[in-house]
Formats: structure tokens, C-alpha cells, sequence
């Protein structure tokens, strides 16, 4: 047989009552407790200087991180402050079919992505080399050398060169800059 709620008090109040009467326990228990040996003042000066070597150690990542995104932005903003034109573009494109077209290394295709000119080559097998070697590879001997006349028209950081043994997905790409 369900118990059925007769009182007049609400059940807000109830649970008002509840809680000091709870409250009220709680600071009894906390009386029978010893006082910590830790004084307020040491709790305080422990935060203080905790909190700032957490804001010290925050305001140097995030130093890191603009001067990081702050580099990046700004080989973005050469790549789009300068559009590629379509004379820029036949123009890269012909240099790397004159340089790799007697060879076993073979130009294939160049696409404009993102005002970059993507030089896309055929390899006749994988280097054997980690990616990042072969990264560096593309740089320092697939890229025109700095003082090549291809730069007077367009920026190193728009020209990017792929290298591929049998799938354009599958290259390993890096930029001339």
C-alpha cells in the first residue's frame, strides 16, 4: 500500500531541511577532525606560485605556437599574394619536360592547386631512402638550383615536384623552398 504524502510542507522546504540538518552534521565531523598542519597562508602562496609557473609555462607555448603559425602564414601568403599565371605555369612546365624527358625519370604532368604548380615525375623505382630523405632529395637535386632563371618568374614556395613509380597518389612530394 503506497504511502501517501499528507503534509502540508512542500517538498522544497523538506529538502531545504534536509540539507541543514546534513550541513549541520557535516560541520559537527568536521570539529572532531585535527586541524591540518598546513596553515591558509602557505595553501595560498602554494597556488600562487603554482599558478604561475603553469601561466609561465602556458605563455611559452603559445609563443611556440604563433611563431610557428606565424611562419607558415607566411610562406601561405607568398603562395597567395602571387597567383599563378598562365605564362608562370608553361613556363615550369616546360622546363621540367626539357629536363626530364631523355631519361629514365620521366615528367609526366604539371596541375596549378592552390597557386601552387604541382610538377608531377615518373621514377622507374622507390628510393631507397626514409621519406624524409627522400623529402630533402626532391629539394637539393630534383629542384632548379636558386640562381635558375625559372625563379625570376615564380616564387620556390609555389612549385612543389612529386616523384611516383606508379600511381600520382602514391608520390612523395616536396616544396622548392
Amino acid at each position: 500500500m503506497p504511502i501517501e504524502n499528507k503534509s502540508p510542507i512542500s517538498v522544497e522546504v523538506k529538502q531545504q531541511a534536509w540539507t541543514e540538518v546534513m550541513g549541520l552534521h557535516r560541520s559537527k565531523d568536521n570539529e572532531d577532525k585535527p586541524q591540518s598542519s598546513v596553515s591558509a597562508t602557505q595553501t595560498n602562496r602554494y597556488l600562487i606560485s603554482l599558478s604561475l609557473v603553469v601561466g609561465a609555462m602556458l605563455l611559452l607555448g603559445v609563443g611556440y605556437g604563433v611563431a610557428a603559425f606565424s611562419t607558415s602564414v607566411s610562406k601561405e601568403n607568398v603562395a597567395q599574394s602571387n597567383p599563378i599565371a598562365q605564362s608562370q605555369f608553361r613556363h615550369v612546365a616546360q622546363f621540367f619536360s626539357e629536363q626530364f624527358n631523355r631519361s629514365s625519370w620521366r615528367y609526366v604532368s604539371s596541375e596549378v592547386n592552390d597557386n601552387r604548380v604541382s610538377v608531377y615525375i615518373q621514377i622507374p623505382r622507390h628510393l631507397d631512402l626514409e621519406k624524409e630523405y627522400q623529402q630533402n632529395y626532391i629539394v637539393q637535386s630534383v629542384c632548379p638550383r636558386q640562381e635558375n632563371a625559372i625563379w625570376q618568374n615564380i616564387e620556390p614556395t609555389q612549385v612543389t615536384i612529386h616523384l611516383f613509380v606508379q600511381w600520382k597518389s602514391k608520390s612523395v612530394s616536396s616544396n622548392c623552398a
